[in-house]
């Protein structure tokens, strides 16, 4: 991805590469997610020749900040954001809101990790993004899910292996709970953001009509311990570590 180049209502990047060629050509996605399980969804539909547009305030995503430098760039950002275009667009001004309107009414997936109340007070949520495209693929990752008990309550890669449990599995049998170092939990909700999409883009082919599409991390987890976790139900007896 090449450097944001900042404007009043926002200013698209050039692109560094064809994003013409692979299965997803000629489908767009917009990126209003930060760090790693949203915009790496998007970072694979680029791969797969989506033509991805990220969107980030002047301040940037979260990720710019974090980890080694080089000619003005960090790391992880670049990693996680290859296969993009980017543009600021500052969605709290009225400015911004318009060059979005007009962004969404040509996007095929939406992806956002904005929780709410911000994500509506921004004219963000399923219902207002749809007024722009009515067939629009709305793709919202949180942390617990959209509804019940911890809706709305933030939430990161570790603590979800916590909450769910992953960390218990990890370590000395008779020390303490040990974390999985990468991120795997943002990785694989990345990759159930990805899978859901392709899934939607087929749904849409055949009925003409758009999707709204919530993803968490604990719905990551529990994949990841499918097996684990269907030996518990079936048998009552704990993985042992």
């Amino acid at each position: 991805m090449s450097s944001r180049e900042p404007g009043e209502g926002g200013a698209m990047s050039k692109q560094d590469s064809d994003f013409s060629q692979g299965p997803l050509a000629g489908i767009r996605v917009l990126d209003l997610a930060t760090m790693l399980a949203g915009p790496y969804g998007a970072t694979l539909m680029g791969d797969l020749g989506a033509d991805v547009i990220k969107v980030e305030s002047h301040r940037g995503d979260d990720s710019r900040h974090l980890g080694p430098e080089r000619d003005g760039e960090r790391s992880p950002f670049l990693s996680l954001n290859r296969s993009k275009r980017g543009i600021v667009v500052e969605l709290t001004g009225d400015a911004g809101r318009e060059v979005f309107g007009r962004l969404a009414a040509t996007t095929d997936i939406v992806i956002t990790n904005i929780r709410e109340p911000a994500l509506s007070k921004l004219g963000l949520n399923y219902e207002q993004v749809r007024e722009h495209r009515p067939d629009i693929i709305w793709i919202g990752v949180t942390a617990f899910g959209a509804d019940g008990p911890y809706a709305g309550r933030p939430g990161i890669d570790f603590l979800a292996q916590g909450f769910g449990g992953l960390l218990a599995l990890n370590g000395d049998p008779d020390g303490d709970p040990v974390r999985v170092t990468v991120p795997m939990i943002d990785v694989m909700t990345s990759l159930l953001v990805t899978t859901a999409a392709l899934t939607a883009l087929r749904t849409r082919d055949a009925t003409g009509e758009g999707q709204r599409i919530d993803i968490s991390l604990l719905d990551a987890l529990l994949h990841a311990q499918a097996s684990a976790l269907g030996t518990y139900l079936v048998a009552g007896e704990p993985t042992p570590r």
